[in-house]
């Protein structure tokens, strides 16, 4: 992600995080608190307000719409800046509750970012590869260790294209040895898929951006397993175009499972997997700091009996 650093030039002294919660006025052109900024030339595409509407938590949240500029694929953001020194050197993590109305090719993010002094990112952090696109309030977390030659650490929301998205309850820590990146734990989370309503994209879980038009992923009240609901991967694509494949995936921190025998358990319930255009299989796979990612253990799924659910077992 290139940035201007034109877009973070700053307003005023470097200061410590300060309204959170939005419970306070939000002025976010003063030049402290939060700041609604746009990427490139021209005026800031996102209009903004301190609401009393359906808030995660407390009184208020931030607001952010944009209703035009389809052929604008500028970022903005709305953010703050704060004094690098307390977190030099350290394990940092960003959280907040956020909903949205969104779809692509429009998106939202949370990010953390460690700034030079003349506001250009050295490091960050976003939620990529957590697509924030539910109209139900969610937590979300980044975390990211700020480098000793930060001057700034920068963290809020990026924006791009038409949508709607609402920000509360952020906080910003710094974490201990062993501390786990989201404060529930390890994870998984959402495995039951019941957090979201039918037809939402289920929280926590991940469908590749690219592939997303071609396999949707949503939360489905079709026939479950087990509970209320399930997560549901579609394609859209007629036999000839086999040669795509979609992706659901969720990730959980590794520090609890390093050097263990690892065990996942799934039910999967599978449509239309003849070959040669159809094929499915479950994985589980190990990123590492280099962005490797290892294969350690996958499983070609083929039902015994078509719409069957199964249980698959892999270890590693």
């Amino acid at each position: 992600l290139a940035l201007s650093a034109a877009a973070f030039a700053p307003l005023a002294a470097a200061q410590s995080p300060a309204n959170l919660g939005f419970e306070d006025k939000v002025d976010t052109t003063s030049g402290t608190g939060w700041l609604v900024v746009g990427g490139g030339e021209g005026p800031v595409p996102y209009w903004s307000e301190r609401t009393r509407f359906e808030p995660f938590e407390g009184r208020s949240c931030l607001a952010l719409e944009r209703r035009t500029g389809d052929a604008d694929r500028r970022w903005s953001y709305a953010y703050q800046y704060v004094d690098a020194a307390p977190y030099r050197g350290r394990r940092v993590r960003l959280g907040a509750a956020i909903r949205a109305e969104v779809s692509l090719p429009s998106e939202l993010r949370l990010f953390l970012a460690a700034a030079d002094a003349e506001h250009e990112w050295i490091e960050s952090s976003d939620t990529e590869d957590r697509g924030i696109d539910s109209a139900r309030w969610a937590r979300y977390f980044v975390v990211l260790e700020i480098p000793d030659d930060a001057t700034f650490v920068q963290f809020g929301v990026e924006l791009r294209g038409p949508l709607k998205a609402w920000l509360d309850d952020v906080s910003i820590e710094i974490l201990g040895d062993g501390d786990p990146d989201s404060p529930s734990g390890h994870g998984p989370w959402n495995g039951d898929f019941e957090t979201n309503a039918p037809g939402e994209a289920p929280w926590a879980w991940y469908a590749p951006v690219l592939e997303y038009e071609r396999y949707p992923a949503t939360t489905s009240d079709e026939s479950p397993h087990g509970g209320s609901r399930c997560g549901r991967l579609e394609s859209t694509l007629d036999e000839r175009s086999g040669r795509y494949f979609g992706m659901l995936s969720t990730h959980l921190d590794a520090p609890p499972y390093r050097g263990r025998l690892v065990e996942f358990r799934a039910w999967l319930r599978v449509h239309g997997n003849a070959p040669p255009f159809g094929a499915s299989q479950a994985l589980v796979a190990v990123r590492r700091p280099n962005e490797r990612v290892g294969w350690f253990e996958r499983d070609e799924v083929a039902p015994i009996e078509d719409d069957a659910w199964q249980e698959v077992v892999l270890r590693g």
